[in-house]
């Protein structure tokens, strides 16, 4: 695509990726704004996928799972994230002179995946200045109120920004530069918690549905065990002695009070997203036989969400951020009137995580629970009643990658033969923390039930309880590629397009070696005390990198046009 037709296009939420849709074969594309399409996002919120902005697409039967297929490069470099291989936002459609998408067939000078190629160039600077500006909005009041609700959920949506090139030296040098940003809030409903009375909060049960039990016996509290906290000891009082204080707290600090029928609560969460990007990007023309270039593209993001999809009250937001940054450099080197070659460099880092606020944990409520890792509040399934939290704390992730690519093109005779080859390095840390803050279900088929889950929850009688270790991780690998194409115009009708591509992956280390393998009935010589097959690098025959250096990693192409 040139650009008249990227910025054409009908681009609801701006986002070149969205244009994978109209490729024949996309099964699935997360860019979409389609509202009927697989793996949509009409509301064109940012796709955070371990830490960091994700687009996620399937092609022609291919896989994700998290180990996708799709080649991603700008400007010649790729612009993907190593801990996933996900591709990483592009400039805004003003700032993009090419946008090609190759499933099929493709040259061997790519590689590594194997279900499409996705390719886009930014624009350079001409011997004219030319210049834009561009708003788009998209907000409540202008849209329709969705099928079968009653009510229109907020939506603000503000992209904007510019872009501007020129001349530096007539026909020498010439600049490019772009500028975006993006500003929306988006309303989620939420619906289905019930939450306590103003008595129940007060442990007073005598109006309720369900009158609660001693905790774990059949016998109905009646406030006498200790000093009643009703106005008159009766059945449905819990004792105040048996009144968890951390329960107390949280009722009282995060669970709202009822504003529907049958004691219900209904409300939104907005959550704004916020994006800044900038684009620059300087062309150089050396004498007769150089053209130099160098992009330089800077992305920041933030967002705040709702904790997690089963909450159905306001508790906490689970707030992603990010930065991407890709600088390429590339050379084109006429070397005759058929060969020229063409060399890039390429660094690409992107980093990001997400954190749940506020930063208070069960330990600042008053419970003894021992949180590990960063502050947040629990995961509370109050069964009949309410759901919150679920969001998971992390994981922070970051990538740097380095490339070096060079490709030679000649033509000679009915032969165009394009031949070179890639070193790249990819350098990736992972810090997870999942569910650290600790996961807690109320139900009553708790051992010591009440009868009631929220007097279990007002007693402190959990059901089940889990809480995940955090971890971490720093994993480097090399990569090292050859191949030679020949496009072979064998008649003026028929072309045989005949390939060859040798790759050298070099399996991942991890820099203090958390990483191990199982094999069945061998005692690990480096952990002694590990369980029987649980085998880590340094015992026989474990390299650091877990499996072998595999060397036979060839990949013929062979087409007729």
């Amino acid at each position: 695509m040139q650009p008249a037709e990227i910025i054409g296009l009908l681009l609801v939420n701006r986002n070149a990726y969205a244009e994978l849709s109209l490729t024949p074969g996309v099964q699935s594309n997360s860019a979409s704004g389609a509202t009927n399409a697989s793996n949509s996002n009409p509301n064109g919120t940012p796709n955070y996928q371990i830490g960091v902005p994700s687009t996620q697409v399937i092609v022609n039967g291919g896989i994700d799972g998290g180990v996708p297929m799709v080649s991603f490069f700008l400007d010649g470099g790729s612009n993907m994230t190593g801990i996933r291989n996900y591709g990483n936002p592009l400039p805004n459609p003003d700032a993009l002179e090419e946008f090609r998408v190759e499933t099929s067939n493709f040259s061997a000078q790519y590689g590594r995946m194997s279900s499409a190629v996705v390719t886009a160039v930014t624009r350079s600077g001409t011997n004219q200045f030319h210049g834009s500006l561009f708003e788009f909005v998209r907000n409540t009041g202008l849209n329709a109120i969705p099928w079968n609700a009653t009510l229109n959920p907020p939506y603000h949506r503000n992209q904007f920004g510019g872009a501007a090139g020129g001349p530096v030296e007539h026909d020498k040098a010439f600049f490019f530069f772009s500028y975006a940003g993006l500003r929306q809030t988006v309303g989620q409903f939420l619906s289905g918690g019930v939450v306590p009375t103003a008595l129940e909060r007060q442990g007073d049960f005598t109006q309720s549905k369900v009158i609660p039990n001693l905790p774990g016996t059949k016998t109905k509290v009646d406030g006498t065990n200790s000093s009643p906290n009703c106005q008159v000891a009766k059945v449905g009082c819990v004792p105040s002695g048996l009144l968890d204080p951390t329960a107390a707290n949280i009722i009282s600090k995060y669970i709202p009070l009822s504003n529907s029928a049958n004691n219900a609560w209904t409300g939104f969460f907005t959550g704004p997203t916020n994006q800044d990007e900038y684009l620059g990007k300087y062309d150089q023309v050396l004498g007769d036989k150089d053209y130099l270039s160098a992009t330089y593209f800077y992305l920041n993001s933030t967002q705040n969400a709702n904790g997690s999809t089963t909450t159905n009250l306001l508790w906490d937001i689970n707030q992603s951020f990010s930065k991407q940054q890709n600088l390429n450099l590339s050379d084109v080197h006429t070397f005759g009137p058929t060969t020229i070659n063409q060399a890039w460099f390429n660094f690409t880092r992107v980093a990001g995580g997400r954190v749940n606020l506020p930063q208070i944990s069960l330990g600042d409520l008053g419970s003894d629970f021992t949180i590990q890792g960063p502050k947040a509040l629990p995961q509370l399934t109050v069964s009949g009643y309410f759901s919150v939290g679920g969001a998971l704390a992390g994981p922070v992730t970051a990538t740097d990658f380095y490339s070096i690519r060079d490709l030679v093109s000649m033509t000679k005779g009915k032969h165009s033969i394009n031949f070179g080859g890639e070193l790249a390095r990819d350098k990736n840390i992972i810090v997870g923390n999942l569910d650290n803050f600790g996961v807690f279900t109320f139900q009553t088929s708790a051992p010591t039930t009440t009868g009631n889950a929220l007097g279990d929850f007002v007693t402190g009688q959990v059901n089940t309880m889990e809480q995940d270790t955090p971890y971490h991780g720093l994993l480097s690998d090399r990569h090292t590629a050859l191949f030679v194409q020949d496009d072979y115009r064998i008649t003026p009708r028929l072309t045989a397009n005949l390939g060859l591509r040798w790759d050298i992956d070099v399996p991942p280390v991890e820099s203090s070696n958390l990483t191990s393998t199982f094999v069945p009935n061998v005692q690990s010589t480096v952990v002694p005390s590990a369980p029987l097959g649980l085998l880590y690098p340094g015992d026989k025959g474990v390299p650091r990198g877990i499996v072998d250096l595999r060397w036979h990693h060839i990949s013929p192409r062979v087409g007729v046009a």
